[in-house]
């Protein structure tokens, strides 16, 4: 009900009337809150899973930039979790003005990129 209430772009007469209220959304106004993840792409070389841990901001519109690798288990993953992060969409800043406006909530993000290789039966290859 409330993204319908957004797309209709009457979410703050909603607000203010306390129709929006009912999780914690409070919480996660105006902070970086993931709002569509796509996983990235297994490389075709990859012969074993690994891992790759990312940092980036995100901007008021909910676009990540600054994406930048801190650690990998292997280099064969590093470009297809820096893409899926680039596809990455969070809740845009709701109301700058708003006195639990925190800009650090959407600077140096750290997320891990888990990529599950399995065998013929299923069975994860560990790193």
């Amino acid at each position: 009900l409330r993204n319908d209430i957004e797309r209709a772009g009457e979410l703050p007469i909603a607000e203010k009337a306390g129709l929006c209220e009912c999780w914690p959304f409070e919480d996660y106004k105006n902070k970086a809150v993931p709002h569509i993840r796509f996983p990235p792409e297994m490389p075709r070389r990859a012969t074993k899973s690994g891992h790759v841990i990312v940092k980036y901001d995100v901007d008021d519109e909910g676009l990540p930039y600054n994406i930048s690798e801190v650690s990998s288990s292997s280099q064969i993953f590093v470009k297809p979790a820096l893409k899926a992060v680039e596809s990455w969409r969070y809740l845009a800043t709701m109301d700058k003005d708003d006195p639990n406006f925190d800009p650090d909530s959407r600077k140096n993000i750290v997320s891990t990129i888990t990529f599950r290789l399995t065998d013929g039966r299923g069975r994860v290859l560990p790193e």
